[in-house]
């Protein structure tokens, strides 16, 4: 759903007109779903690096600690499509 007016613009029409609108919504839900979001990446990304750092001794974690690094992006690309919701 394209929306033609932006937050600002609809924040200075009417107070009470933008309360009753879709935008408190909306940014509701992207605030608590970056929530949801980070929560899961910080987890993997912390749970990739703890098993890097303790299988790099036989190598293994090596090939871990990379992976961990290259989550970020598919990680950028959730965040790209989420700015476009």
């Amino acid at each position: 759903m394209p929306v033609s007016v932006s937050v600002w613009q609809a924040m200075r029409r009417s107070p009470r007109r933008f309360l009753l609108s879709l935008w408190p919504w909306r940014c509701w839900a992207y605030v608590l779903s970056g929530t949801v979001v980070g929560v899961g990446a910080l987890s993997a990304l912390a749970f990739l690096a703890v098993l890097g750092v303790l299988f790099s001794v036989i190598g293994v974690g090596l090939v871990l600690l990379v992976l961990a690094a290259l989550a970020g992006i598919p990680v950028g690309a959730v965040e790209r499509r989420r700015l476009r919701l």
